[in-house]
């Protein structure tokens, strides 16, 4: 049997990556997304990619798509509907013949049962997953903070040379790079189906404290990056307030989390040592300047 990957998400950071290993591995891909015009610029010299339109809101759509497809990448982003979406995909994709979903969830739910928004909603979608009657495999990713983060949370105040956080200085804290968690994604949907069967892969990719990074940032970018610990309330504000960052997700920034090493084992997912901050902020140094 050929395989025929369908992607949903394809236009993001992880997708993107998830689409362009599947492309250069010469696997057959469909691009599922709201905006085709936005993919092909994305992907403009790609043409073994199949592009299909649609949303969250039709299902329809989805049904007819999955057709034909092998295996389903699934990675939803609206997080109050994400469980009802999450199932609704995995039900219509398995009755269509689909063999394997590799599904990208939240380390957070490896931490506690509703511990934050992000377990909130992956755990209980994970459950309803695993419980779905007759289903074939069912594959999750559980990444940590995403590098990308510091575009979103940091880049304001990175440019007027300070880092700010609410842990300790020399608190660790974890990472993973959206290029790993969408290369660990894309070999899994090529290997053989029973050789990740129902697993679980946690992802942390590196671990550092906040004064490692403001000392990072400041030899890549040539410049002093001083780390600023500050109150809960002060930095719940300046990312609800000034950069607009929803409640639930700045609410949980705003935490403590729990210190963990890196997870050495999922270069064996890589086929290479995960990417480091120091790697990510220096491939991304102009977001920052």
């Amino acid at each position: 049997m050929i395989e025929r990957v369908f992607v949903t998400g394809g236009a993001g950071n992880v997708g993107r990556k998830v689409v362009q290993e599947l492309v250069d591995n010469y696997i057959q891909a469909t691009v599922y997304t709201k905006d085709v015009a936005k993919a092909y610029d994305l992907f403009p010299y790609d043409c073994s990619l199949t592009f299909v339109e649609g949303d969250y809101n039709d299902m329809d759509a989805f049904a007819k798509a999955i057709v034909g497809h092998t295996r389903l990448f699934l990675l939803v982003v609206d997080v109050r509907r994400l469980a009802d979406i999450k199932v609704q995909y995995a039900k219509i994709a398995y009755q269509a013949g689909v063999k394997q979903i590799v599904d990208i969830s939240s380390n957070m739910v490896s931490k506690a049962w509703r511990y934050n928004f992000a377990s909130a909603a992956q755990g209980p979608a994970e459950r309803a997953l695993v419980n779905l009657p007759d289903r074939a495999a069912y594959v999750t990713l559980r990444p940590s903070s995403f590098m990308t983060n510091h575009l979103y949370f940091d880049a304001v105040t990175l440019r007027q040379g300070s880092l700010v956080g609410i842990v300790a200085p020399n608190c660790k804290q974890e990472w993973i790079s959206t290029n790993d968690i969408g290369l660990a994604a894309a070999n899994i949907l090529q290997e053989p189906i029973e050789k990740h069967a129902n697993a679980v892969y946690d992802m942390i990719g590196d671990s550092v404290s906040s004064n490692e990074r403001a000392d990072i940032f400041s030899k890549v970018l040539e410049r002093e990056i001083k780390y600023y610990q500050v109150r809960p309330l002060e930095r719940y504000k300046l990312l609800n307030e000034h950069v607009k960052i929803p409640h639930s997700i700045a609410y949980a920034y705003c935490s403590r989390d729990t210190q963990r090493d890196v997870n050495i084992e999922i270069e064996i997912l890589l086929g290479r040592e995960p990417e480091t901050l120091k790697q990510w902020i220096t491939n991304n140094r102009h977001y920052f300047q």
